[in-house]
């Protein structure tokens, strides 16, 4: 695991403590980094679900390589360690590298798809504590670039969610986000709370009429969750998303269910509060 996160691509600064193994990791980088990062492959080839896409860069096979291998170390009861834990975020950074710097073909997006739904549907990512943590953030954080919700990448919704469906994931974040609504995390190690990447999430679904992300929304009763607790700023972004979605007229949602939770007396009264509150506040 030391090795893998020394030669993992992009040289991030990692939090891993130092090992003799990885005192030559300058050298491997700079000399033979594909052979060696071959060898790497070979030795968590069993977490290589794409050993057959040749056309995938070896780089980027070895990513999710590398993620699903720490993510099975994170499984074991004696590896909730914090090199494990930061092992992850590092690999999950990695990804989402490449999400954010470069436009990948159909198959490299479906693969990531596969890997982020693992992760958070099947892996033991959201079950590590009762507060958010580093691991949990980081895996919010990719899944925000990839459905290109993070808050510097909006304008790219449509780049990868339009051709692949990346929702699936998304009610396991939901309901995680109501129960941890107010717990800590690391702010030292993050720009964004998990509360407000989860919203940059929900509002492009919510504004294209996306029916999975409405009907996580109304089943999960997030009006009533958001109105039993304080304005935050980024709610004011959900429940426009909302409005404008239902407002449109997208033929895939049932508005008339969707209008007439909104009109609930207590979902009304919250939103028209959190609205009061956000405009008066900007005065």
């Amino acid at each position: 695991m030391h090795l893998c996160s020394y030669i993992i691509p992009g040289k991030l600064p990692t939090p891993i403590s130092t090992s003799a193994c990885v005192s030559f990791e300058a050298t491997v980088q700079d000399y033979f980094p594909e052979e060696f990062m071959a060898n790497m492959l070979h030795m968590i080839s069993s977490f290589d679900k794409f050993a057959d896409r040749t056309s995938f860069p070896p780089t980027f096979t070895f990513a999710l390589a590398f993620v699903r291998y720490v993510l099975h170390r994170l499984s074991l009861s004696s590896s909730l360690d914090t090199d494990t834990q930061n092992a992850l975020v590092l690999a999950f950074r990695i990804v989402q590298s490449y999400v954010e710097l470069t436009n990948l073909p159909d198959d490299q997006v479906a693969a990531l798809s596969d890997l982020v739904e693992y992760a958070v549907i099947q892996s033991s990512v959201f079950k590590l504590a009762p507060e958010w943590t580093r691991p949990q953030l980081s895996l919010v954080e990719l899944y925000a670039e990839i459905v290109g919700a993070s808050s510097s990448h909006r304008h790219r919704y449509h780049r990868y969610s339009s051709r692949h469906d990346f929702w699936l994931a998304l009610r396991p974040l939901v309901e995680f986000l109501i129960h941890q609504y107010d717990a800590p995390f690391d702010a030292s190690w993050f720009e964004y709370s998990p509360f407000d990447i989860i919203c940059n999430i929900l509002v492009p679904g919510l504004e294209h009429g996306v029916q999975i992300v409405n009907d996580i929304f109304l089943e999960t009763r997030c009006l009533e969750v958001f109105g039993g607790h304080s304005l935050r700023p980024s709610l004011v972004g959900v429940i426009n998303g909302y409005v404008t979605g239902l407002t449109a007229g997208h033929t895939s949602i049932d508005s008339q269910r969707h209008l007439d939770y909104l009109h609930e007396l207590d979902n009304l009264f919250g939103v028209l509060r959190f609205d009061h509150q956000w405009m008066g506040g900007r005065q």
